[in-house]
Formats: structure tokens, sequence, C-alpha cells
């Protein structure tokens, strides 16, 4: 992803860095993106404590990620269902951090938190993997036994038991906000996958800024010597 980002914006510094204790000096980045990380650490608030500390004045953060406890799936038995969602969810160190986003961002000291939530609805075989893997966490934590998991109720649970891909929407949310503002020159913008200038969680859209003194281009003065985003 940072090799996709440095091809759109080739003046930018874009970098990667450790989750709990980036490297980058204080105040040195203009922005940090975290897709999919915070659902794979125990630790969100030490997380936000090195993103807010690596990030300038007006600097931007944006996690992005899936909430692993809540996805929509046509099935044939709701009940089991959810008892396997769940269980899968809770093979993940913290399943729940995309619907905590807001608090944790608040907590961190951050402002102008805002979160979106974008559901995609799927009914291809692309997500017949990710449901038979639903079926097949359940049996590794004991949630179903693995006659269970090879045999039909498992696979009606995960929708796939009627010879054809089952209807499934996993919703994901987009998360943004700033550290404490004060005048100054735009800097290169950091972050990884669909990275833009200034990010913000605005259906994917991007925005530069205009600081007086600088021009229109949010890469034109000296790079940024910061992490790209979080990395497990």
């Amino acid at each position: 992803m940072p090799a996709a980002a440095r091809g759109r914006w080739p003046g930018a510094d874009f970098r990667i860095a450790g989750a709990y204790a980036p490297s980058q000096p204080d105040a040195s980045a203009d922005a940090y993106r975290a897709d999919e990380v915070f659902h794979e650490l125990a630790e969100s608030e030490r997380v936000l404590t090195g993103a807010r500390r690596v990030l300038a004045p007006e600097g931007r953060i944006v996690p992005a990620g899936r909430d692993r406890d809540t996805i929509v799936i046509g099935s044939d038995d709701p009940a089991l269902t959810r008892t396997v969602v769940h269980a899968r969810a809770d093979l993940t160190a913290n399943p729940r951090a995309a619907r905590r986003y807001r608090d944790l961002l608040l907590d961190a000291g951050f402002d102008d938190v805002t979160v979106e939530v974008h559901t995609a609805v799927f009914a291809g075989p692309a997500m017949s993997p990710l449901l038979t893997g639903l079926v097949a966490g359940a049996s590794s934590a004991g949630t179903v036994t693995r006659r269970q998991a090879d045999g039909r109720p498992a696979h009606r649970a995960a929708g796939t038991g009627r010879g054809r891909p089952a209807l499934s929407a996993p919703p994901m949310f987009t998360a943004a906000a700033t550290t404490a503002r004060w005048a100054r020159p735009i800097r290169a913008t950091i972050g990884t996958g669909a990275v833009h200038p200034r990010p913000r969680a605005h259906g994917g859209r991007s925005s530069t800024r205009r600081c007086p003194g600088a021009g229109t281009s949010p890469v034109e003065s000296r790079p940024v010597r910061g992490p790209a985003s979080s990395s497990a």
C-alpha cells in the first residue's frame, strides 16, 4: 500500500511504523492512517497515545476497519449464525474496536471526531471463504463440533447450504479526528492504502488546505519524517 500511495503522490513521504511504539520524532507527521489494525491489538489506548505523539499540531488521524462482531448474513438458521459470528469474533484480540473509535479518539485527546459506517452488500462467490471461515473459527473455539462444522447445520448458519453464495453485509467503520490546531505550512501527508492528502472520513473523499505562506500543493515543503500507519 505505501508503494501505491507513493505512486499517486511521488513528492510525499509515506512510512510504516510500529503500532505501539512508533520510532518517529514527536510532532513529525501530518497524517496517520490505520487500516484494519485495531481489531488485532489488545491495547487500543496505547496505539493512540503513540499516534498523538508523532502527529504535528492539526495533524489528522483516520482509523478504519470492520467490527468483527457485526456482520449481516442471510441464512436458514439465524440463532446458529449469531453463535458462529460471535464465536469467531472472540478469537480476535479486540473484535469490537471499530465501534469504539469515537470514544477511543476522544479519550486520547483528539478533536473534531467523526465516524461513518458504510455497509457493502455481497452475494457472489468471493465471500464464500469468509463465510466458511466463520464456521471453521467457531469449530476451533469449540462452539460447534467438527461434525457440525462439516455438516449442513453449520453451513446453513453461514448461508452456504442452498448451493449458492449467501448474501452478506459487513459494515466498515471509518473515523477521523485532528490534534490541536495552529497555523503552520502544510507538509507531506502520511498514510497507507487509500491515502489522500488531508484524509477525512467523508465517503472516501479527501481535501487539501492552503495555509498562509504555503502554495496549493500539500507536499511542496520539506518532507515529513513520520509513520504511515499502524502496523500490527
